[in-house]
């Protein structure tokens, strides 16, 4: 503790020292150093007792007004971060392009900072502050889709030629209600291309190659809210057509672990997709036939339990892939907790599953069956409406 002091301290001092013009530049970083210091010294005085030993109960650090502060700090730094990253110049998100770009250079890093960003996503960071939270999701879904796309590029490309790099991303829509990102890549720059394609590209294939390998398309769309009445019921039709004609991969994959950890321990934070194994799954053929699951029965189960629904679609590929993913909040979790008091009390007959053998598509299922059942105050009570 004493030798991060001491760094500390020099940081500090460098900040205090700089040019006053740029000062505002490191303002919540500033903060945040202070806050650290701040911190270690609290720690090093109040949690040992007369003898020196260790004496320190959980939680008492985060409830401290040093705790708080550094929080507080922390928090500052997020959403001044945020507020960089969706700067718009032109239309496009030009810093967000940096960004991604040198996070793309650094795999660590970049597994680092995702990490990072489910934490806050799982610990409702931005409390009642909706459009930091979609902002915060969409990008954390970006990145996810950059790193799998990387990752294809990579493996795709002639040997050696993998220039894998955002090149534009455009903000379609920004509000409490949602994020829309276009999002431009390219798998290798236009000079290898041409040294690539006599070789490896038939001459009928040129053109949607050229497309694929340097103006590769997808879209991201977090919904936060109302999710059932924002995605277009048009699509609906449409997706269900594509299913029943066999075309297209408009099946969504789904986790076929239960949900049963989320009414006591609520650490699992993407139901629906596996997202550690990449979110670029499509299915096809028997298996699109077995797991029947259309965009609208995912939708409505999203907006029933307070989730939040995050679209990856690519758009460059015909016919558009889209994939499709549930994010429970805090409230799918009062919900499950308040349905399961309900199901103990002996007025009711309410019944509470079992979510050891059910996803959330299948638990909405099951809550479709047995509502007929329910009071109009049981609704109420669970669910917060009637």
């Amino acid at each position: 503790m004493n030798t991060i002091r001491i760094q500390l301290s020099k940081v500090e001092d460098n900040m205090n020292n700089y040019d006053n013009g740029n000062i505002h530049l490191f303002n919540n970083y500033h903060q945040l150093v202070s806050a650290v210091r701040k911190a270690i010294a609290s720690a090093k005085k109040s949690y040992r007792g007369a003898n020196g030993e260790l004496n320190y109960q959980p939680g008492a650090f985060g409830n401290s007004p040093e705790g708080q502060e550094l929080t507080n700090a922390n928090y500052q730094l997020e959403v001044a971060k945020l507020a960089t990253l969706y700067e718009v110049e032109d239309g496009n998100l030009d810093n967000m392009v940096d960004y991604a770009n040198d996070l793309l250079q650094d795999p660590n890093r970049l597994e680092q900072e995702l990490a990072y960003l489910k934490y806050l996503i799982e610990n409702n960071a931005f409390p009642d502050k909706q459009e930091e939270r979609s902002q915060l999701t969409a990008f954390y879904y970006l990145l996810i889709r950059l790193r799998d796309g990387q990752k294809l590029a990579v493996g795709a490309a002639a040997p050696g030629k993998s220039d894998f790099r955002v090149k534009y991303i455009e903000l379609v829509a920004n509000s409490k209600s949602g994020v829309e990102l276009n999002v431009t890549c390219q798998d290798m720059n236009p000079s290898d291309f041409e040294m690539y394609q006599p070789i490896y590209v038939r001459p009928d294939a040129l053109e949607a190659e050229r497309i694929r390998r340097l103006n590769n398309k997808f879209v991201i769309q977090h919904f936060s809210n109302n999710v059932d009445a924002q995605v277009d019921n048009d699509e609906n039709a449409k997706l269900r057509e594509q299913v029943e004609s066999e075309k297209g991969n408009w099946i969504i994959p789904l986790a076929t672990a239960g949900i049963g950890g989320v009414v006591p321990v609520f650490g699992l934070l993407f139901t629906g997709l596996d997202i550690a194994g990449g979110i670029g799954n499509s299915y096809s053929g028997s298996v699109r036939a077995e797991k029947q699951i259309y965009k609208d029965e995912l939708v409505n189960t999203a907006d029933k339990f307070g989730m939040t629904v995050t679209m990856t679609t690519v758009t460059t590929e015909q016919p558009y892939t889209m994939q499709i993913t549930m994010n429970p909040t805090p409230e799918t979790k009062q919900i499950l907790q308040r349905w399961k008091e309900r199901s103990k009390d002996s007025g009711s007959t309410v019944e509470f599953p079992d979510l050891e053998k059910m996803d959330y598509i299948e638990l909405h299922k099951y809550y479709m069956d047995n509502n007929k059942y329910w009071s109009d105050d049981d609704e109420k009570y669970i669910f917060g409406k009637q």
